[in-house]
């Protein structure tokens, strides 16, 4: 199917309007790429130009001067438009503006002077993520039927990258990463896309089992081998048996299990409980943790030879906080998923509710945003989910602040834009002669009015 992106523009401007027109066509040449001006008043005829022209994707194009009219255009174009990506282009990288966007209702954002490798990986991946909910446009990741993974913020679509090569090797992988983050969610992704994928996928939760009970469940048992093991049994290695094995908070485990761990590594066998031989295994490992391996190497509580076995292939998921602009979506999945299991009323959520959403700071992840918002279903009246149902804490230090830098800046920019209109205003907006007042080439006084978006007020002639 032809994609076909559409570019808005709130007001004119050939240059910039060329120069991402131009930049999309060398990333995307097979792609249909059109632009409209947003005209002051979004009447039907618009709206059905809009429909008619049937995009993929909607680029809505931005700066400094726009950026408070684009939350009625985005929530406008959400309106008609629901399950569209639309992604808001703004000159300036910033925190600050990411957020703006994503809580005005933009499925992502991007720079011009981001690199051409980024610009198409994330296009590509809010298209893959539209396709996959329409069904309409390629198969998407294998492993999307049986695992439900949800993320299109840049640092994420990195760890998804490598996913599928990932899947097709039989090294042994280590998840990193905060609790919460979704690590056994990947793991299963990898098996997957893995040549195992028809064979059993078993989880041994390391922390869970007692000290003196670990080689059992592992490894299983023969008859005799302990008081009351009457028959033989069979561990999760056996049961893992030509399939995939994740082994989950690693670090917690004893040095003299880490020992059994790295043998059923190094050599593919492992002995069960009262057993006279070892066992051969076929198995593909995984681990996962939320620690620091290194430094528990340093203190003597974990064996380095372990880590560096283990350790063939790393992927460390971000926290969520690292990737605000996937909130949203996986917001809206919990609460779908909370509708269907209760067989309820369809619920969503408020734009005060997403914004405080994308506001904290999730200190436990996805599982705590999760929590949150079954919490949230469960206990709600009506049917729309306020910023006042979310239950998370209200210490006063959860909002975000701009950083010192965009604070700066913001000051800066207000410092100037005040400056500027009164010495061009005693000068009746010549800008040569308010040059000279301010003791600047006539050039850098043009160029600061572009900046700032100064132009001379229509009842006011002048010379410049």
């Amino acid at each position: 199917m032809l994609e076909k992106f559409l570019i808005l523009y709130p007001r004119p401007c050939a240059d910039a309007q060329a120069r991402l027109s131009e930049s999309l066509h060398s990333l995307f040449p097979v792609a249909q790429i059109g632009s409209k001006l947003v005209p002051d008043v979004l009447d039907s005829n618009f709206t059905s130009n809009i429909k008619r022209w049937e995009s993929s994707l909607f680029l809505l194009a931005s700066d400094n001067r726009v950026l408070p009219e684009v939350g009625s255009i985005i929530k406008w174009i959400r309106s008609i438009e629901r399950g569209t990506p639309l992604l808001l282009v703004h000159p300036e990288e910033s925190e600050e503006i990411r957020l703006r966007a994503l809580k005005m209702g933009a499925s992502g954002y991007f720079t011009p002077t981001q690199t051409s490798d980024q610009i198409r990986n994330l296009i590509i991946a809010h298209l893959r993520r539209s396709s996959k909910e329409a069904g309409d446009r390629g198969s998407g990741y294998e492993w999307q039927k049986p695992v439900k993974i949800i993320g299109n913020s840049p640092s994420f679509q990195r760890i998804l990258e490598k996913l599928p090569d990932t899947g097709q090797s039989a090294l042994p992988v280590l998840l990193t990463g905060e609790t919460g983050t979704g690590k056994e969610v990947v793991a299963r992704a990898i098996h997957y896309l893995s040549q195992r994928r028809g064979e059993t996928f078993e989880t041994i939760q390391c922390a869970a089992v007692a000290l003196d009970l670990f080689e059992n469940d592992m490894f299983g048992h023969e008859a005799g081998s302990y008081t009351d093991a009457r028959g033989a049994q069979k561990g999760i290695v056996a049961a893992a048996e030509k399939g995939t094995l994740l082994l989950d908070e690693i670090d917690t485990l004893a040095p003299h299990h880490q020992a059994k761990i790295l043998r059923l590594l190094q050599e593919h066998e492992y002995r069960p409980v009262g057993a006279s031989k070892a066992l051969k295994a076929d198995i593909r490992i995984l681990a996962a943790t939320n620690a620091d391996l290194p430094g528990l190497i340093k203190r003597g509580s974990f064996r380095a030879d372990l880590y560096y076995r283990i350790n063939a292939i790393d992927l460390t998921l971000p926290p969520l906080r690292e990737r605000r602009e996937d909130i949203p979506e996986l917001a809206r999945y919990f609460l779908e998923r909370c509708t269907s299991k209760t067989h309820g009323i369809d619920r969503t959520l408020s734009d005060g509710a997403l914004c405080r959403l994308i506001d904290y700071d999730w200190p436990g992840n996805i599982r705590e945003l999760d929590n949150v918002i079954q919490h949230a279903a469960l206990f709600l009246k009506g049917y729309e989910i306020r910023a006042e149902d979310l239950k998370l804490p209200d210490d006063g230090c959860s909002g975000r602040m701009p950083s010192f830098k965009m604070a700066k800046r913001q000051a800066i920019d207000e410092f100037e834009r005040g400056f500027f209109t009164r010495v061009l205003g005693r000068c009746r907006w010549n800008v040569s002669q308010a040059a000279k007042l301010a003791h600047l080439d006539r050039s850098v006084l043009s160029k600061k009015m572009r900046a700032l978006g100064l132009s001379r007020p229509e009842s006011i002639e002048s010379d410049r």
